[in-house]
């Protein structure tokens, strides 16, 4: 008999990047957006995707195609219309769109409602989102998350640990981009220190990682009744789980609000590479993913 406790709305996984493509189709025009598009607002729809290029040829209401690729095999297609563009750093910008609609090549139709049903049998019928926008949440991370840890102390000496997956990663030019959601708690203290460390996942600890999820809209424990035991950033003094060895702490430079997220663009003041190999951990949001 199926268990409603195993529904998952996000499936944890590793993955191999390099597998995965996302290609954005303007007209004739083809452009290759992989790993800068990790911007998405739930409600409004909306997704963004990141370039230091500004004379892309979109005017107001451009109807573009947004693919999914894993090894050249198309997993899927989003219609979406231009919005506007945000100038994100000197020469870099935050292209916006707006979702019109969305097709999973490898979902059925009736899995999607199967999905949907057990879901709403799951939360009794307190959804955050309507059964259409559950689709395009499907559809959009069809293609694997790499979920990032964000540590922060505020003045009032408050800690917390809470995964991130919304995250650009132009750490070679020592940048960040990270989009986080008005609901999170944890953002008008951000606004206000304009600082964080962001570390590296790892495959391997996913069950540490994913329970500190639960503390993304409520009081974080302290950190002395964590699981886990801790050590310190170099220069924040910030805490880090002491099984991941990988971070970078940021100075938060711009702050920009696209709706029911906030845009923090944080530039690498410090950065610690570690020694572990593990494959970094994921999220695919779907129950049937193939």
């Amino acid at each position: 008999m199926f268990q409603f406790k195993f529904i998952k709305e996000f499936i944890p996984i590793a993955y191999d990047n390099h597998v995965y493509q996302a290609v954005l189709y303007v007209g004739e025009k083809v452009v290759d957006i992989t790993n800068s598009e990790n911007i998405l607002s739930i409600s409004p729809n909306i997704f963004g995707f990141f370039s230091e290029e500004h004379n892309y040829d979109f005017s107001e209401k451009t109807s573009v195609v947004l693919k999914y690729f894993k090894k050249n095999s198309l997993l899927s297609s989003n219609n979406l219309t231009y919005s506007k563009k945000i100038s994100l750093t000197g020469k870099g910008y935050l292209f916006l769109f707006k979702v019109k609609n969305t097709s999973y090549k490898n979902f059925q139709t009736i899995k999607i409602s199967v999905f949907n049903l057990l879901l709403f049998l799951k939360k009794k019928g307190k959804m955050e989102v309507s059964f259409n926008q559950n689709k395009q949440i499907i559809s959009f991370f069809s293609i694997p998350r790499t979920v990032y840890l964000c540590s922060f102390t505020s003045m009032e000496n408050q800690s917390c640990i809470f995964p991130i997956d919304l995250v650009i990663d132009k750490s070679d030019e020592d940048l960040m981009i990270l989009s986080i959601r008005k609901s999170n708690r944890i953002v008008p203290k951000l606004s206000q220190e304009k600082k964080a460390v962001i570390i590296c996942s790892s495959y391997i600890n996913k069950r540490e990682i994913l329970k500190l999820g639960k503390y993304h809209s409520k009081s974080f424990p302290k950190i002395s009744d964590l699981e886990f035991k801790t050590f310190n950033s170099k220069i924040f003094n910030y805490n880090i789980p002491c099984f991941l060895d990988s971070y970078m702490e940021l100075e938060i430079r711009i702050e920009k609000d696209i709706g029911q997220q906030i845009v923090f663009v944080g530039k690498v003041i410090h950065k610690k590479t570690g020694a572990s190999k593990d494959p970094p951990l994921a999220h695919i949001h779907s129950l049937f993913h193939s």
